[in-house]
């Protein structure tokens, strides 16, 4: 807005550069210059606008009485101060990753920092809703879960540029971390029971049992960032079959691990069972 009282004092100091004279002839002692109430003959608002030219009119007192109207004074409106953050700063997330919805949740992150909802972004000149904001670089097209992202910073820039074409640059950080180990609910509690010996040899079949659950890591085990790059192991192998009474049952512990080396294990009880009749070799 128009400071009128700095503006006097500029042109008080211009004025008195000059010598004026009464219409009797006499030299004033006395000048000053005076805003003439409502004169801003072009201006294009309030505040006034970058490359506004503003015109205000004053008259000249010298001793008292008014000796000369209609000087005019010319002021260009600029702007040479940056846009700059607010009290209000864009959300700095710290999220859990989710294979599903990490990247859309990071996309709409941008775009709330674009549209300046805080607003994050104010103006010594321009409106806050004028202001735009423009998305510059750190989006990487999408997230790479193949490795462990634990920790993992996105740092992403954004331009704010004023109606006076003025664009500082500003980043803020996107923080992705993974620390929920992966999920094992999938796991049957129990397995079998199997009839001794129906397969050939029990300990054959139970090391081949263990060998499909570690190859098939998916049918047990899923995790929220790196579901496809899980790996299995058995804790509790190799267990050794014992057929003694009528069957055999073990505890045989797995253990999940993902690439961040969060694990999370679980047990399933295989269990081997004999119900069939001893059989008769027909030796008389």
């Amino acid at each position: 807005n128009l400071d009128i009282n700095q503006m006097e004092m500029d042109i008080e100091a211009l004025l008195s550069a000059y010598t004026f004279s009464d219409s009797d002839g006499d030299i004033c002692v006395d000048m000053t210059p005076v805003y003439v109430a409502g004169s801003v003959i072009i201006t294009d608002g309030s505040p006034y606008a970058c490359g506004d030219l503003i015109e205000v009119e004053y008259e000249v007192e010298c001793d008292g009485g008014t000796i000369t109207s209609g000087i005019i004074s010319e002021i260009l409106v600029e702007d040479t101060m940056d846009p700059f953050e607010s009290a209000v700063a864009p959300p700095a997330p710290v999220v859990e990753c989710d294979n599903a919805s990490a990247y859309a949740d990071f996309q709409a992150w941008i775009a709330d920092i674009e549209a300046n909802t805080g607003p994050y972004f104010e103006d010594n000149c321009t409106d806050p809703a004028d202001l735009v904001v423009s998305y510059v670089s750190g989006d990487p097209g999408s997230f790479d879960f193949t490795t462990c992202i634990n920790m993992m910073i996105y740092t992403v820039e954004f331009s704010v540029q004023d109606e006076c074409g003025l664009i500082p640059s500003f980043t803020f950080d996107y923080e992705i971390e993974d620390t929920t180990p992966p999920d094992v609910s999938a796991a049957p509690g129990s397995v079998g029971p199997f009839e001794c010996g129906a397969g050939g040899d029990p300990q054959v079949d139970l090391d081949n049992w263990i060998a499909d659950v570690v190859a098939n890591v998916n049918g047990y085990a899923t995790d929220d960032c790196h579901p496809n790059d899980l790996d299995i192991t058995c804790v509790s192998c190799p267990p050794t079959v014992v057929i003694a009474g009528c069957g055999w049952m073990e505890d045989i512990e797995f253990q999940v691990e993902d690439p961040c080396t969060l694990t999370e294990n679980f047990i399933i009880t295989y269990e081997i069972t004999d119900t069939q009749d001893p059989m008769s070799l027909g030796i008389p």
